[in-house]
């Protein structure tokens, strides 16, 4: 029988990278000293940029969330992990060609690019385009970092809760990040140190 703490770990309070892979073993940290190794099985839902993958695709720094159910027995079974991609989100200044730009909350400027195959999300707007993404609005685009900063956008969503801010990582403010919970990991007989 299963028990609770099946909510998505991650984002909000830890980023959660993975420092080394072995084998289907993953060693997790966060910047302020949280530890824990985690072993997906086949049963494990493994996502990103909402498509299922393998253990085989992730890589060492990769910034991730997961969940997991605690067993009668103490232990817990990892039920999912999605890999969190670059975000950068602000209020929209201008739309010029495939080039969005926005002032982040610090108030400075970030640029988002996107292209054919970049999707988006506009609250109240069915099958939403580039034209749905007026200035003024606040967004939050997902996808690859550029060497200068910028981001090759795979999502852009427009329109859900929050402000402008920006974040590397998992700040449950991309898209697939809007219901996946702001919870800390909870630690378990499989973490090397628990969290503080």
């Amino acid at each position: 029988m299963r028990g609770g703490d099946t909510g998505m770990r991650g984002g909000g309070f830890r980023d959660i990278t993975i420092a080394s892979i072995s084998g289907s073993s993953l060693s997790l940290k966060t910047d302020d000293g949280w530890t824990r190794t985690i072993t997906p099985t086949s049963a494990t839902t493994i996502t990103k940029a909402g498509a299922t993958i393998t253990v085989s695709d992730l890589e060492v720094g990769d910034q991730i969330v997961f969940s997991q159910t605690k067993q009668t027995d103490g232990t817990y079974t990892i039920d999912a992990i999605r890999v969190v991609l670059p975000h950068v989100g602000g209020q929209v200044s201008a739309v010029s060609g495939s080039t969005i730009t926005v002032t982040e909350r610090d108030g400075t400027t970030a640029t988002i690019h996107v292209d054919s195959t970049t999707t988006y999300q506009v609250d109240g707007v069915t099958s939403a385009t580039l034209s749905d993404i007026k200035v003024g609005d606040f967004v939050v685009a997902q996808g690859e970092l550029r060497t200068d900063g910028s981001l090759d956008a795979s999502t852009v969503a427009s329109g859900f809760h929050g402000g402008p801010g920006r974040g590397g990582h998992g700040h449950g403010m991309g898209p697939d990040d809007l219901n996946s919970g702001d919870a800390a990991p909870s630690a378990s007989p499989s973490a090397t140190t628990t969290p503080g």
